[in-house]
């Protein structure tokens, strides 16, 4: 296929996909591009919110978070000793 023909297919294509999908600008792509970065966003906030609220359900963690600086310190060397 030389270089003449290879480009008319291509046209071709551009304008059956056009036509399926509708003509839409840049500027409509970069606002759903924005939106779709907002909402990830957004979601990996949530995501991180809900892991740090599991995490902070942990019985270790309550335990520690319980017996304060002290106790951790105690507990520590119990565990070693």
């Amino acid at each position: 296929m030389d270089k003449k023909r290879a480009r008319q297919e291509l046209q071709t294509l551009r304008d059956s996909i056009t036509e399926v999908l509708g003509e839409k600008t840049s500027e409509d792509i970069s606002e759903h591009i924005e939106q779709a970065q907002e909402s990830a966003r957004e979601g990996a906030k949530a995501l991180k919110k809900s892991l740090i609220d599991r995490i902070k359900d942990l019985p270790v963690v309550t335990q520690v978070s319980q017996l304060g600086a002290a106790g951790t310190v105690a507990v520590s060397t119990a565990a070693v000793t």
